[in-house]
């Protein structure tokens, strides 16, 4: 596997362009966002509870975003679909564009050796002062054409962005230096994911 940099500030462009319409596209299929919305924890008793996934105090919203939207917690999955969160992805601004992309050689993201080595290299970039962030909506959407039988929009579109017919792109990341301070999200021990088997 390897990491294809991003370097340019058209492909950089144009892979925030197809990011933001992975997002359109990932909220109008709804099973896509409900299965997102499993890995949600909506309260500080979840977050104790299972040490994994996303939380609102974790997304360095600021705090006028954050206290409203801290009595909202218990939003339904079914609330995270249709045409208004649709709405919502067109009318923000793009985001900003991914720095690199980890490919791995004739294989999925879920078959390859990416998740492991991104697993390594957020932590170890993270202690040094950038903050890596996934942006893998583009490679997730292009999975979900492949497991439906879609047209490949996605998956044609960056394959044009990687050049090579023989490497599959596993996950897409930013790298930049943080401007807010996040505080630390709990997560498990290592002793704990061997016991329970939960990766």
């Amino acid at each position: 596997m390897g990491i294809r940099w991003l370097a340019g500030e058209p492909e950089r462009r144009r892979f925030g362009d197809l990011t933001v319409q992975a997002v359109e596209a990932f909220v109008a299929d709804r099973a896509q966002p409900e299965a997102a919305f499993a890995w949600y924890r909506p309260t500080r008793q979840d977050v104790d509870r299972f040490r994994d996934g996303l939380h609102l105090d974790g997304q360095a919203l600021p705090p006028l975003t954050t206290v409203p939207a801290s009595c909202c917690r218990r939003r339904p999955a079914s609330r995270a679909t249709g045409t208004g969160s649709g709405a919502r992805a067109r009318s923000t601004s793009p985001p900003r564009p991914p720095s690199g992309c980890c490919w791995s050689a004739g294989a999925t993201r879920r078959t390859g050796c990416a998740p492991a080595a991104w697993q390594r290299l957020h932590p170890w970039a993270t202690t040094r002062g950038p903050a890596p962030q996934p942006l893998d909506q583009v490679p997730i959407r292009a999975e979900r054409e492949v497991e439906l039988g879609l047209a490949p929009r996605f998956g044609r579109a960056q394959a044009e962005l990687i050049g090579d017919a023989a490497w599959h792109p596993a996950l897409a990341f930013r790298l930049g230096y943080p401007t807010v301070r996040v505080p630390p999200s709990p997560r498990r021990s290592v002793l704990a994911v061997l016991e329970d088997g939960r990766a």
